[in-house]
């Protein structure tokens, strides 16, 4: 298992689309809806993503990012989303650390 970051890149963008058609496929995205959310960001809150890999194929991701929307400052979530059949083989555990960390260098001090 290899956890890299996302590189935006129209191959992680497919994947990610992929993967949240298998998991949620109620909130079907397009690659151009979700490159469409990201555009709509805002740059001045944190936004990080993370790739599951297998030799070399994605198996799941994780989006880090500040809950802008929620009124309490230093507010961060994490979305992970696993393709099913690499689920409990050690992905979540290692992007959840990962995104722990950058989130702590990222916030400002109380």
């Amino acid at each position: 298992m290899n956890i890299r970051p996302f590189d935006a890149s129209e191959r992680d963008f497919q994947a990610m689309a992929a993967i949240k058609w298998v998991v949620w496929p109620e909130y079907r995205r397009t690659v151009a809806e979700i490159r469409a959310i990201d555009a709509t960001w805002d740059r001045n809150f944190y936004l990080n993503r993370l790739v599951a890999e297998v030799d070399g194929q994605v198996v799941g991701f994780a989006s880090c990012y500040q809950a802008f929307w929620v009124e309490r400052p230093g507010t961060y979530g994490v979305w992970i989303d696993v393709l099913p059949d690499w689920r409990r083989r050690g992905s979540a555990a290692p992007c959840m650390r990962r995104c722990s960390t950058t989130w702590r260098r990222s916030s400002p001090a109380p």
